[in-house]
């Protein structure tokens, strides 16, 4: 009996994961800008299982949302949240921003 292996998301590639870093400073300088990058890397860091189903909820409403943000920047805080590694290394990217 064969079992059937899930293949990784097209959009879990590592090539699309250095291009969403690339997008993280303007994340954080927008997140402290309105002084929510202490806020963010705690939710971002204790959602853990809920970050998951936000990011399958996002995938979900992509095509709506297209309208109102940029698709790039969208699809890759749904990825972020999708993968908790990479989420902890956000919230350590923001830490870092905000140390004196």
């Amino acid at each position: 009996m064969e079992t059937s292996r899930l293949q990784p998301s097209p959009t879990m590639q590592p090539e699309n994961t250095n291009t969403d870093r690339e997008l993280w400073p303007v994340w954080a300088a927008a997140l402290r800008r309105w002084r929510l990058d202490s806020a963010a890397a705690a939710l971002v860091e204790g959602a853990g299982p809920l970050s998951v189903l936000l990011a399958q909820m996002m995938y979900i409403g992509q095509p709506l949302a297209q309208t109102a943000v940029p698709g790039a920047s969208y699809a890759a805080l749904a990825r972020l949240l999708d993968d908790p590694r990479q989420a902890a290394q956000f919230a350590a990217y923001l830490r870092e921003e905000e140390a004196p």
